[in-house]
């Protein structure tokens, strides 16, 4: 499964509905793609410290409140 859908960043172990497999993958694909390695890195720094300021907090971070962000 792909980084985007783990569970420890708010999503379901499902797919979207109206999403295959081959879906998934072509997204995962195009992301990792277009950005580099670097700024996927930051991408992943910057939610997990959003994902802790949001537990220590008691907010959920997906679906995240307007007031949250």
């Amino acid at each position: 499964m792909t980084a985007w859908l783990t569970p420890e960043h708010g999503a379901s172990r499902s797919l979207p509905v109206g999403f295959s497999t081959e879906d998934v993958a072509r997204i995962d694909t195009a992301l990792e793609a277009h950005h580099a390695p670097s700024t996927l890195d930051s991408y992943g720094s910057a939610w997990r410290g959003f994902e802790r300021w949001c537990h220590e907090r008691g907010f959920t971070p997906l679906p995240a409140a307007p007031e949250v962000v």
